[in-house]
């Protein structure tokens, strides 16, 4: 009997381990849109690289079809990213990566970010060894289905003032502050603002729209230099009661401009 129980405890320690060090899809995919956008991707290797290094393959399906076009990436602990996309019959090989254990994340527009998985829904862990190719499992990628804004916000105007900021000299705005909550939104959303120029001069102003990643107050003086220039800013910024939510922080940016956009401000 304490055997078993050994094993069975051992199994599950496992489990949680290997969990743990699973990196989310999302994770891997972010950092290899940053590299992107650094220019920091991994060139192409040498050939001598490929002695020390290996390679990882497999394929990218939806609804048991190859997916052409989708971008599979893992990373260092590091976060820096190795990648590859998918050929028409869905298959990629990502080439140069270190020795060591990943987990392929894949994605593509229009589908959501999406990780190899055993029978038990835990990410499946591929192991890299020098001058060796790795087969890995097929990821099956599923549809994202973007969340529907809510048709009943409500929007209350909580303050109205006259903010400055330093720069340009002389800066000052029309602000106005609102609180907008429905029934699908677990707290109300505080941090929305309009800033105007001290004085509209036309009928329509050029609009823009900004999510702060702080405080939106801290920010101000950014708004108001903005709205002295002329133009009408619509600014909202992450609610603490969400903590790291990601996704609650954007549905509340969408719904922020929906309410700009169609003239509810």
């Amino acid at each position: 009997m304490r055997v078993w129980l050994r094993r069975v405890s051992g199994a599950l320690l496992l489990l949680l381990v290997l969990t743990a060090c699973a990196a989310p899809p999302q994770v891997e995919v972010l950092g290899y849109l940053l590299a992107r956008s650094l220019g920091t991707l991994t060139p192409s290797p040498h050939p001598a690289a490929l002695s020390t290094t290996g390679s990882i393959s497999g394929r990218v399906t939806h609804a048991g079809q190859p997916l052409p076009g989708a971008t599979v990436v893992v990373a260092l602990r590091t976060g820096r990213p190795f990648h590859a996309v998918t050929d028409a019959q869905g298959r990629y090989t990502i080439l140069d990566v270190p020795p060591g254990q990943y987990v392929p994340a894949a994605v593509a527009p229009g589908f959501n970010e999406t990780v190899p998985t055993d029978f038990l829904g835990i990410p499946h862990l591929v192991t890299v060894r020098a001058g060796a190719e790795t087969v890995a499992p097929d990821i099956a990628l599923t549809p994202h289905a973007t969340r529907p804004l809510p048709d009943d916000v409500a929007l209350t105007v909580t303050a109205r003032y006259t903010a400055t900021a330093p720069f340009p000299a002389g800066a000052t705005s029309q602000v106005t502050a609102y609180t907008f909550h429905s029934a699908s939104l677990p707290v109300p959303v505080t941090t929305l603002r309009l800033y105007l120029p001290p004085v509209v001069r036309a009928e329509r102003l050029p609009l823009l729209f900004m999510v702060y990643p702080t405080d939106v107050l801290a920010w101000e003086p950014v708004s108001v230099a903005f709205a002295a220039g002329g133009y009408a800013l619509v600014a909202v910024s992450p609610m603490p009661a969400h903590g790291v939510d990601i996704q609650a922080h954007s549905y509340d940016a969408r719904i922020a401009f929906d309410l700009a956009r169609r003239g509810r401000l």
